[in-house]
């Protein structure tokens, strides 16, 4: 049997979609995670009302999770860590002192609480599209220095040893 078709190899079904070797599909989602934790946080922010105003001011935060796409969720971590950070520059005096629900509800309701929260949201934001942007930049700036490097070195080395050593 030198070259011929084995019939056993013909019965055997190929994968259609291949997987990258070490990676495996994750099993549940943010959905699923939300849909678990939240009723959670809310349910005990009733008892602890500064956990009830975090898990409202991260609001940004969730919305960015349930709409990131992306493999890594860059999006949603850049704006839940500034979305957080200034939803804790609410919160945070309030841990020792929790005040009475009424007062939590009215608080969530009040516009210059939510000043903090979406504003570092919006930081979180501006860093996940222009950091990339400015990457982009530096290696497009630092390669253009490279080629202008090369091209200096090539007429150089034209007029020291000719037009021999020129490539293209």
């Amino acid at each position: 049997m030198s070259d011929e078709h084995k019939p056993e190899e013909a019965a055997k079904p190929e994968k259609a979609k291949k997987e990258k070797p070490g990676k495996e599909k994750k099993s549940g989602g943010v959905v699923g995670w939300m849909l678990l934790s939240v009723p959670i946080m809310v349910g005990l922010g009733l008892f602890y009302t500064p956990l009830l105003l975090l898990v409202a001011l991260m609001g940004p935060a969730w919305v960015a999770l349930i709409m990131d796409s992306g493999e890594e969720r860059a999006m949603g971590v850049c704006i839940g860590a500034g979305n957080l950070a200034g939803a804790v520059f609410i919160v945070a005096g309030l841990f020792l002192n929790p005040p009475p629900l009424a007062t939590a509800i009215m608080q969530i309701q009040n516009v210059v609480t939510w000043f903090y929260p979406l504003s570092g949201a919006v930081v979180g934001a501006v860093i996940f599209y222009l950091v990339p942007l400015m990457v982009v930049e530096s290696v497009f700036m630092r390669n253009q220095a490279h080629k202008k490097f090369l091209e200096e070195s090539q007429k150089k080395l034209m007029e020291e040893w000719g037009d021999g050593v020129r490539m293209g």
